[in-house]
């Protein structure tokens, strides 16, 4: 929005415009970009990527608001840190089971009927496996001619307490 109103008269050109427009017209992203987001090299495709989570993230806001975000599958690639979104999780079952987070472990699994009796979990769909893939419920190794990567099923994620003496 600043190069567009400088090109349009209604705003002055300073060094840090200046140093963003020389970067596009490289065909670089912008380092004050990728600081706000390590996306692709491109800066059409930085710029598309971050149109689409945009996008993306007005159905995760009404999904929160209406109370239903861990109801349905969650695709990660929508969001631009998944990491907060999973520390998010292990907070929230904290809160919920009363413990500290350091008491938490990570719970992962293909099947959902492994998450039972856990206090919270997110199903989480768009994963990519590499060097593997499933044949049935069987995780095997791909074919020497086989796509380098493939699609993974849907995985369930929670955060349930350490037990005893384990870490």
């Amino acid at each position: 929005q600043a190069i567009k109103k400088v090109l349009y008269g209604t705003a002055l050109l300073t060094p840090a415009i200046q140093k963003i427009a020389t970067a596009l017209l490289r065909g670089e992203v912008p380092g004050t970009w990728s600081k706000k987001w390590d996306g692709p090299e491109d800066p059409n495709a930085w710029l598309a990527a971050v149109m689409q989570k945009k996008r993306a993230l007005g159905t995760w806001l009404s999904r929160v608001s209406s109370g239903s975000i861990l109801k349905g599958r969650l695709d990660l690639s929508e969001v631009f840190r998944p990491g907060t979104f999973v520390n998010a999780l292990r907070q929230q079952t904290s809160r919920k089971l009363g413990c500290s987070m350091d008491m938490l472990q990570l719970l992962t699994s293909w099947d959902e009927a492994d998450m039972k009796g856990c206090a919270l979990h997110a199903t989480i769909e768009g994963l990519s496996l590499q060097g593997a893939g499933f044949q049935g419920s069987k995780l095997v190794e791909s074919a020497p001619n086989a796509p380098e990567f493939t699609p993974a099923p849907a995985m369930h994620v929670a955060f349930i307490e350490k037990k005893k003496g384990r870490d």
